[in-house]
């Protein structure tokens, strides 16, 4: 495939849905209690939907679209960047989304982190295994002729 936004969305959706399923079974084992993957329904819903399955499910769906477009960003910068080093191209991609998403996005617009050290470890960890996903995926896709 040679569309970098078709590339990069679905590269980075397939990044999102798998970082975010392991913070859901993390979640279900009661190993974490990550709460910052699905803080994004508190945007758009009110916080008694916010806090329920429909908000759980509504922020899983807008933590796709948040991995969608980093992905399409990220592609556009895969030609100034080579297809070398990518096991370190995607660490760094999950340390940027975290810091920036995380951290600073979060911030401006008021979702807070109350998670423990434990909690906020882990999410970092699956950002960490996002941008490895994303960038391995997306040199697959590059390298694949799907029309």
């Amino acid at each position: 495939m040679t569309d970098k936004v078709v590339v990069g969305s679905l590269s980075g959706i397939i990044g999102a849905f798998l970082s975010g399923m392991l913070a859901v079974i993390l979640n279900y084992l009661k190993i974490t209690t990550i709460r910052m993957l699905f803080f994004d329904s508190f945007i758009f819903l009110p916080n008694h939907l916010a806090n329920s399955l429909v908000g759980s499910i509504y922020g899983f769906i807008i933590h796709l679209i948040i991995g969608a477009i980093i992905g399409i960003i990220f592609m556009y910068f895969f030609p100034f960047t080579g297809s070398d080093y990518l096991i370190y191209k995607g660490i760094l991609l999950g340390a940027i989304s975290w810091l920036v998403i995380g951290g600073l996005v979060g911030t401006m617009i008021g979702l807070t982190i109350r998670d423990n050290l434990l909690d906020n470890t882990i999410y970092f960890g699956l950002n960490i295994v996002f941008g490895l996903i994303t960038i391995l995926s997306a040199n697959y896709f590059r390298r694949v002729n799907i029309k």
